[in-house]
């Protein structure tokens, strides 16, 4: 989430501060609107169908590259 930039990030078991949190994204819609749009946009950028295949591929092909030279069985 800190990554995002789309949330509020507060301790998991603080209260209070989960509170004062909520509170403020009562207060400031622009701030929601803002968070959400920047969480969305980081999911689709980082976790999107689309971007998933993307990072594979790159995966794939450093693989392949890496390995290029090495010798192939003639079975």
């Amino acid at each position: 989430m800190q990554e995002s930039k789309g949330a509020l990030v507060v301790p998991a078991e603080d209260a209070r501060e989960i509170a004062k949190s909520i509170l403020q994204l009562r207060r400031d819609g622009d701030l929601g609107r803002t968070l959400g749009e920047r969480g969305r946009r980081f999911v689709v950028e980082n976790y999107s169908r689309r971007s998933l295949a993307f990072q594979y591929l790159e995966v794939v092909s450093g693989v392949m590259k890496r390995h290029s030279g090495v010798a192939r069985c003639g079975c």
